[in-house]
């Protein structure tokens, strides 16, 4: 697991605010180990444990302050870029990134391609929370392009919702 700061969600929002320090490890807290006995799920909450103390945070090197989390601050693409040249340049063969649905709304917007109408549909509908998809990266001309588009689980927020 590697921790980036170039995925700290895209918002004005408060709770977007990590509560670590960059460099430090993720932290399994309390309450949520409370949540996990309550739910019989006691061998996830292992497996989280040790994910979170082998996480790798090289990445995570500052906490953006919400002048620089906005949709209108051009910033954002320069962290699109970083992290799909990571992905691109790493040795595995899947790489699988954790966000928010903002995040991947305005990525999808930048860098898919624009004749998949799955790519383009991430592209102008907020996901769903839980929502998972996939797509191919592709480096035409020292440029990035998202294509080959799906949704693996769940799909447009507009389409689900949790009671």
């Amino acid at each position: 697991m590697e921790v980036s700061s170039d995925l700290q969600e895209i918002s004005h929002n408060d709770d977007c605010l990590s509560l670590r320090t960059p460099g430090q490890q993720p932290e399994f807290l309390s309450h949520q180990s409370e949540v996990y006995k309550c739910s019989n799920t006691g061998c996830f909450e292992n497996y989280l444990q040790e994910q979170y103390s082998a996480a790798d945070v090289t990445n995570y090197r500052r906490n953006y302050p919400t002048s620089e989390r906005v949709k209108a601050f051009s910033g954002f693409m320069d962290r699109f870029e970083r992290e799909l040249e990571r992905a691109f340049n790493s040795d595995k063969e899947f790489t699988v990134i954790g966000g928010h649905s903002i995040w991947y709304k305005e990525l999808f917007k930048q860098f898919s391609d624009k004749a998949d109408p799955v790519c383009q549909s991430i592209a102008q509908h907020k996901m769903a929370n839980t929502a998972v998809v996939s797509a191919e990266l592709v480096q035409n001309g020292g440029k990035y392009r998202l294509q080959a588009c799906k949704y693996v689980y769940l799909g447009a927020a507009s389409q689900y919702t949790f009671e």
